[in-house]
């Protein structure tokens, strides 16, 4: 079984098109974690916060985060705008050596 992890600060449409081509011409699992980022968890001292990150502006990155199953269906998530863990089970192609199961917890 072949499981790509991609972690990026790339998000959005074209991001999670990308990795489900991936998915389906390379015929593994993509992992992509994203960054899901928001205003406060920069610390308060961060050089030009202010300007850079106004306070009205919660999310500085959405994240993303999901896991694509090898025929290119999302098969956990997708993660956008949420901080928390994604759980699936990943199960091997059907001339995986074993019939074996996987679980998977991708933390963001």
């Amino acid at each position: 079984m072949d499981i790509h992890i991609a972690p990026t600060y790339d998000s959005g449409n074209a991001w999670i098109g990308a990795l489900r081509h991936i998915a389906r011409e390379g015929g593994c699992w993509m992992l992509g974690a994203g960054v899901a980022l928001r205003n406060r968890d920069l610390p308060d001292d961060f050089p030009e916060r202010g300007r850079l990150y106004p306070p009205k502006e919660n999310w500085i990155n959405p994240g993303d985060s999901m896991v694509i199953a090898p025929g290119g269906d999302i098969q956990a998530g997708l993660l956008n705008r949420e901080q928390s863990i994604l759980y699936t089970n990943l199960a091997p192609a059907a001339s995986a050596p074993r019939p074996s199961r996987w679980c998977l917890a991708l933390e963001t």
